[in-house]
């Protein structure tokens, strides 16, 4: 019996790049998902760590968005995430003529985050008073939920939320972003190899995991809706609900982690009431989060 065994597992793969999209980021990484990146653990180890490296050598240019997508194992308690780069500093203030600030800084430099859950697509402009959605309906990240770093990088990818199980049960994504501001001097480059480490604490229910072939988290998580008949409409975002006409069900499967925002839209002559049933709530939007 080989308790409180801690193990170490390093390998060095390519990640595999995804073309972008219209609408998407543009630059997404998902990890590789085989034997290699995640080893069974020793029979009988109370903990187990996994140490993965991958090179990461496409340039983010100004104005351009990144993201990581990373497989989190059943038996983890936390993940992280490091790199290095030469182009964390921030430029300096633009300025005009009298010294007044046109650019801060902070708007001159990358900035970046991990989260435990999708966030939804990235919206490059800051919600405000006068525009509390600048790019409509919908989840997103926007420059304010990101941060900028000084010398290395070290995020954690989970847990980001207060509500997030302390190890996870079923295999779910963690997502790491970074955005090139547009303001920033030059594109952005890692120098070193982009290092994610996981630290197991159920080893049991990591190698039953493996065991099964490593399943990746599927689609099975179904959310259905009923809207009243010609009250009006119900919207998701991500997209696949979308009901309410003749009072018709409807239902569309989410990635177990993600979250999903519904929006009621009144027909003429009725009003937004509330939410009934597991969407409870007199807040519309809502958003749910797929567990």
């Amino acid at each position: 019996m080989r308790s409180g065994l801690s193990l170490v597992s390093l390998v060095l793969l390519a990640w595999l790049s995804i073309p972008p999209a219209q609408g998407a980021w543009d630059w997404g990484y998902a990890l590789p998902i085989n034997a290699t990146n995640y080893p069974r653990a020793p029979d009988g180890a109370s903990k187990y760590s996994v140490n993965t490296a991958y090179e990461v050598t496409q340039p983010v240019q100004q104005g351009q968005t990144l993201r990581f997508k990373v497989l989190i194992p059943p038996g983890v308690s936390s993940a992280k995430i490091s790199a290095q780069s030469n182009s964390w500093q921030c430029a300096p203030d633009i300025t005009d003529a009298a010294g007044n600030i046109i650019v801060p800084k902070s708007e001159r430099c990358p900035i970046m985050d991990g989260f435990d859950h999708d966030q939804g697509e990235f919206c490059s402009h800051n919600p405000t008073a006068v525009n509390p959605s600048p790019c409509g309906g919908g989840t997103y990240i926007y420059p304010q939920d990101l941060h900028t770093v000084t010398a290395r990088l070290l995020d954690i990818l989970y847990p980001t939320e207060s509500d997030s199980p302390n190890v996870v049960t079923q295999s779910r994504y963690a997502y790491f972003v970074l955005y090139q501001q547009p303001q920033a001097l030059d594109k952005f480059a890692f120098t070193s190899n982009l290092g994610i480490s996981f630290g197991i604490s159920n080893v049991g229910l990591y190698n039953q995991w493996i065991d099964r072939g490593s399943p990746v988290p599927s689609n099975d998580n179904i959310l259905t809706i009923a809207a009243a008949t010609n009250n009006g409409t119900v919207t998701s975002n991500p997209s696949g609900i979308s009901c309410g006409h003749g009072g018709t069900l409807c239902s569309a499967s989410y990635t177990t982690g993600s979250r999903v925002t519904l929006t009621a839209t009144a027909a003429d002559g009725f009003a937004f009431a509330s939410w009934g049933g597991h969407c409870a709530g007199a807040t519309n939007p809502v958003t749910l989060y797929r567990r």
